[in-house]
């Protein structure tokens, strides 16, 4: 009887996926992953995508010569979205679902919250550009920067 009840609790464990198990794949971001730094001091690194989930992180200089970090991340939702999501400190993240993507490039939007409402990631060799849009109208005003490759990669391609 132990057997039995042994192999049935089995089963139901099989029937669970884990929550990594259930959030689809993310591919098609490699060209992200490194540690990016801009002429004005602003680092990013990204990682690898793992478990349906990418990992990054910017370091933004303050007037006092310290860093504001901010975290980021990439991930496909279950519901088979791919959304951005920014914070900083204990501010809850703002989050931008993907409008568009290309071989190297990345449009995340968002129609709620608070402005920004357009981030879009591009790379053009060894050049990676973040451009930043205050709304979604075709006359935004954004503002690009443009990252080099810095020492500090998690894993660069």
């Amino acid at each position: 009887m132990s057997g039995v009840l042994a192999l049935i609790a089995l089963a139901g464990c099989e029937q669970s996926p884990a929550p990594e198990e259930l959030r689809p794949a993310l591919t098609g971001f490699d060209w992200l992953v490194g540690c990016w730094q801009s002429r004005e001091g602003l680092v990013e690194r990204w990682e690898a995508p793992l478990g349906g989930v990418m990992t990054g992180e910017s370091l933004v200089p303050d007037g006092d010569g310290a860093q504001v970090q901010q975290i980021l991340q990439i991930a496909a939702r279950a519901d088979g979205a791919v959304a951005y999501s920014a914070a900083i400190g204990d501010r809850p993240p703002l989050e931008f679902v993907l409008a568009d993507r290309g071989d190297a490039e990345a449009v995340f939007e968002s129609s709620s919250g608070p402005p920004p409402r357009r981030v879009s990631y591009s790379r053009n060799d060894s050049v990676l550009a973040l451009t930043v849009f205050e709304t979604l109208n075709e006359n935004a005003r954004g503002w690009t920067t443009n990252y080099t490759r810095c020492s500090g990669d998690f894993t660069a391609p």
